[in-house]
C-alpha cells in the first residue's frame, strides 16, 4: 500500500510586544488572531525551521504504540487558509488510521502543541517589524485539529 499524507489544521494566535517608544501600540501587548498574523508568515515558517519541525521524533513506543507503528512524519508548518494564518501539520503515514488512529494522532498534536513542542516554541522570541511576536498553536477552547487530504 502506497503512503497517505494529510494536512491537520489548528487556528493560530500570537502576542506582539511593541519596542519602539514611537510606535502606535508602545509598551502594550497586543492579542491577535491568526488573520492578523499573514504578513509574518514568513518569520513564523522561519523560527518554526530554526526550533525543528519532524514532531513524529516525540512518539513514544510505548504510550504512542499505534501511531509509533503507522506514522512516518509529522511536519509542522503554517499556511493560509481562508484568509487567515493556521498551524499546520503534514502526516504521512502508512495506512489509513483507524478512528481510534485519528484521536491519537489529534490528541498527539494537541499535546505537542500546549505542553511539548508549542510550548517551547510560543515562548520564542519571533523578531518582526513593529516588535516581538510570540505564536500559539494551541488554543485552550479549540484543542482538536481539522483534517484535509
Amino acid at each position: 500500500m502506497n503512503d497517505l499524507t494529510f494536512k491537520l489544521y489548528s487556528p493560530l494566535t500570537a502576542e506582539l510586544v511593541c519596542h519602539d517608544p514611537e510606535d502606535w501600540c508602545a509598551d502594550e501587548v497586543l492579542a491577535f488572531d491568526g488573520r492578523a498574523i499573514v504578513e509574518n508568515e514568513a518569520e513564523i515558517l522561519a523560527q518554526i525551521e530554526q526550533e525543528g519541525d519532524h514532531l513524529e521524533q516525540y512518539l513514544d513506543t510505548e504510550s504512542d504504540s499505534y501511531l509509533a507503528a503507522h506514522v512516518k512524519s509529522i511536519v509542522v508548518s503554517v499556511e493560509k487558509r481562508n484568509g487567515s494564518l493556521c498551524g499546520c501539520a503534514t502526516v504521512v503515514v502508512d495506512e489509513d488510521l483507524t478512528k481510534r488512529g485519528w484521536k491519537e494522532l489529534k490528541d498527539y498534536l494537541s499535546g505537542q502543541y500546549s505542553d511539548g513542542w508549542g510550548e517551547g516554541f510560543e515562548q520564542r522570541d519571533i523578531q518582526i517589524a513593529e516588535g516581538i511576536l510570540n505564536v500559539h498553536f494551541w488554543q485552550p477552547e479549540n484543542d482538536a485539529a481539522t483534517a484535509s487530504a
